[in-house]
């Protein structure tokens, strides 16, 4: 008797761990959402050309699905110069953000990189990074 109830104990063990991994939120599924939108409110139609120094507005989105609140900021930049920030930026769980960053490109030069940043919680590298690749040409007038 003892060995069936033994049995039936680690059955009944295995099943409800089992059972567990199913239903269980996945850790890996606990992160920040962080977008760029373009003219028309989708993810695409980015800026893709404008004059040295044209004020440029990307308008951006952070999502928090950390399980816990967040405090975030936003920079943009191209060949190592900050081009303009914004934050910081406090988000609850499920919270989220959405506002235009502009900045503009002070030299014109084709593909030019710009990188958008998302930092969390004062951390020194960036969380998330956004890339765009952008025109800068002079006017022919």
């Amino acid at each position: 008797r003892l060995r069936y109830l033994l049995g039936g104990l680690a059955l009944t063990l295995v099943l409800a761990s089992g059972t567990y991994a199913l239903v269980a939120p996945d850790p890996s599924a606990r992160l920040t959402e962080f977008y760029a939108l373009g003219a028309q409110g989708l993810a695409e139609s980015y800026p893709r050309e404008v004059a040295p120094g044209q004020p440029m507005h990307v308008p951006l989105g952070i999502v928090n699905r950390e399980g816990a609140p967040g405090r975030y900021r936003v920079e943009a930049r191209s060949a190592g110069q900050v081009l303009a920030q914004a934050g910081p930026i406090e988000l609850a769980d499920g919270a989220s953000w959405q506002a235009p960053l502009s900045y503009a490109l002070p030299q014109a030069g084709a593909d030019q990189q710009v990188d958008i940043l998302l930092f969390r919680d004062d951390a020194p590298d960036p969380y998330r990074q956004l890339r765009l690749w952008v025109n800068v040409v002079e006017s022919n007038q």
